[in-house]
């Protein structure tokens, strides 16, 4: 454990935050649905789940005022994959402009000038949206003081840090949150937080980690599948559409795969995952489609717009897509 690390708080989960007390939504049953020891953190986890939304929730979690210092020096492989120009990046790549076009394409494939990846990472689907856009001006937004180095000179694609972000008002055609919400302490204000800066028109396009998977049914404590104590969420269909109500969003919301058989081996090796590990990984992948189709897929998937009327309009469908 870093010394970051050590600086960390955790606090204990008594209430489900998806549930407003306001409105009688307070005081939710919270039931034990598995326990994980988190070696880096020397710490024990339970995985709550929610009876009334389904959501699972991690106890106990990291306290809002130093959840920063979990991310400080997240710099590895297995924390950011790095864009290095392999073949599996190249295929990476390729698979997030796919990802990109397909959410379009479901949300209708209005006009994009502006895009915002919000909690851009290595800034894969930055680059992804400026070359399936090529017009459009990006903005890639996180934590860091300085962009990762892929997103350095590129034209037409700006790196902002998150600070410099909230103390500004555009507003975007497309919005990419992927791999964020399960992240935040307050899932519903991140997404009506980002839906007040669409732009008439705009949609939102996000993916989250399911708890209803193969890879955490088979894999959860082995594997931390729940990414414990980083993932504070992970959702389920009915979690996810609450939340997306809540915030105001209609939304198509459905499965999607997301490689991970090379992940999964270099974790039970208790190697760091590198590109022997990935080429592996695609060799496994037939074993992991069978594990999905017993189990389900890891990755829920919305595309979003705002919501002029009552209700969501929900489709759940089952796709595969790879990034």
């Amino acid at each position: 454990m870093t010394a970051a690390a050590k600086r960390v708080e955790y606090v204990p989960r008594c209430t489900c935050p998806l549930h407003d007390p306001s409105r009688g939504q307070g005081n939710q049953t919270l039931r034990l649905w598995d326990t994980i020891r988190d070696a880096p953190s020397l710490r024990t986890f339970r995985i709550l789940r929610c009876a009334t939304c389904g959501v699972a929730l991690t106890d106990p979690y990291p306290s809002e005022s130093t959840l920063k210092w979990l991310y400080v020096g997240r710099q590895s492989v297995s924390n950011f994959d790095p864009i290095a120009g392999t073949i599996m990046d190249r295929l990476k790549g390729w698979f997030a402009r796919r990802d990109i076009r397909y959410a379009h394409a479901v949300g209708g494939s209005p006009s994009v000038t502006t895009v915002l990846d919000y909690g851009a990472g290595s800034g894969r689907f930055s680059l992804a949206c400026k070359q399936v856009f090529r017009a459009c001006a990006v903005d890639a937004v996180d934590f860091d003081e300085e962009p990762p180095p892929e997103l350095r000179d590129v034209p037409g694609l700006r790196y902002l840090q998150h600070e410099a972000f909230l103390g500004e008002s555009r507003q975007y055609d497309f919005i990419v949150l992927r791999a964020v919400l399960e992240h935040v302490h307050d899932p519903i204000g991140t997404l009506r937080a980002l839906s007040q800066r669409l732009s008439p028109g705009g949609m939102l396009y996000l993916e989250v980690p399911c708890i209803d998977s193969a890879y955490i049914h088979y894999f959860g404590r082995s594997c931390n599948a729940y990414g414990v104590p980083y993932h504070l969420f992970n959702f389920d269909f009915g979690s996810l559409r609450l939340s997306l109500r809540e915030a105001g969003l209609s939304a198509k919301v459905f499965a999607k795969g997301l490689p991970l058989a090379g992940c999964v081996l270099a974790t039970t090796l208790r190697q760091e995952r590198s590109l022997a590990h990935q080429m592996a990984g695609v060799l496994l992948h037939p074993v992991q489609l069978c594990l999905e189709a017993r189990r389900g897929k890891y990755i829920l998937a919305a595309v979003c717009t705002k919501r002029h009327s009552d209700g969501l309009i929900d489709e759940p469908v089952c796709v595969t897509m790879a990034t």
